[in-house]
């Protein structure tokens, strides 16, 4: 078999994004390689490649539950071309099960296809994209592995994905809430990149296998709520189905107010000292908000037992300013903590 160059033949191209997902079915890879063309163009292309494909022996097909299309999988000699042309590659014989002939598809596989019709839609708009699977053969010591990561060329944002599709719980919760946080926080290294910007994805409107309404965005709030050291916004997408493919997502932010801030915002009471002037006390230092026009200009009025040097840090950051007197609340509450506790709030 020739040795090829890598990007001169879709074939290879197809069977590169193939060995990073796993499998993809025809729509989603017609996407990936045809993106600045119309969708319909795009899925005939794809159809006409796959059919070469087959005649060449480069391709499994699977057929998918729910009358959903058909998985392509690298055969062992698509795997092999790969790996002639220096990529780590296996072919997709194991991925799912086999029982008297019958196969059966991964338990992950709608979660899976959601992430990669997520990020072939993504693609379209000029993200260079990273599949889960790559991630992990690139990353052996990556402890949380995402469902994605994109970014474009030339912009500070890395992105971290996060695909909800399940009633997770538990211990794969936390998981994914820490590493959000780390990268909320600071960033993970991924394949040479400083990922630093966490974004969930969910349909937006799906029951469970027991028929219960699940409300995704509301899990994950509650969660990042009570894990969080300090308050932050999240990206979420709210995702469009067709059937079990993506056909679209809308971005919204939420604040997650955290719940150790909460506590202390409850239990604090500003009073009124007039001319605009509004003063908290707790543990031996004063909260001052002034009033200046529609603004609200706080800061720690007293210092005593506290580390100036980080309160400052922090006013200096924040400028000092809010937009309402309860952010400004807040604010001074983030200052308070990020200078008496000795866990890193991540504000440094």
């Amino acid at each position: 078999m020739n040795k090829i160059t890598v990007g001169e033949n879709n074939s290879f191209k197809a069977l590169e994004l193939i060995n990073d997902f796993g499998w993809l079915r025809a729509p989603e890879l017609g996407v990936f390689i045809w993106h600045k063309s119309k969708l319909k163009t795009a899925l005939s292309n794809a159809a006409e490649l796959i059919s070469k494909m087959k005649s060449e022996g480069l391709l499994i097909v699977r057929k998918l539950p729910k009358n959903s299309g058909f998985a392509l999988m690298a055969s062992e000699r698509g795997a092999l071309l790969l790996r002639e042309n220096g990529i780590d590659a296996k072919s997709g014989k194991n991925i799912g099960g086999m029982v008297d002939g019958n196969w059966s598809a991964p338990t992950t596989w709608e979660h899976d296809l959601k992430a990669c019709g997520l990020l072939a839609r993504l693609s379209r708009t000029g993200y260079t994209i990273l599949a889960e699977r790559k991630i992990k053969r690139e990353n052996p010591n990556l402890l949380k592995i995402p469902d994605g990561v994109f970014y474009k060329k030339g912009e500070d944002a890395v992105y971290w994905l996060e695909v909800e599709n399940t009633r997770k719980s538990g211990k794969y919760m936390d998981d994914m809430v820490k590493s959000i946080l780390s990268v909320e926080r600071t960033y993970i290294k991924v394949s040479g990149l400083k990922v630093n910007v966490p974004i969930v994805a969910f349909e937006s409107e799906v029951m469970d296998e027991k028929g219960y309404a699940l409300n995704h965005s509301t899990r994950v709030t509650n969660a990042l709520q009570r894990h969080a050291l300090a308050d932050f916004t999240i990206n979420y997408l709210a995702l469009a189905m067709r059937g079990v493919g993506v056909a679209g997502f809308t971005l919204y932010k939420k604040l997650i107010e955290a719940d150790a801030t909460n506590v202390l915002f409850h239990r604090i009471k500003f009073s009124d000292h007039g001319n605009g002037e509004s003063v908290a006390n707790i543990n031996e230092f004063r909260f001052k908000i002034i009033k200046i026009g529609d603004k609200f200009k706080w800061r720690i009025k007293e210092f005593s037992g506290l580390d100036s040097s980080r309160v400052e840090q922090f006013t200096n950051l924040k400028r000092g300013m809010s937009d309402s007197f309860l952010s400004a609340k807040r604010e001074c509450i983030l200052a308070y903590r990020y200078a008496t506790e000795t866990e890193d709030m991540g504000m440094d």
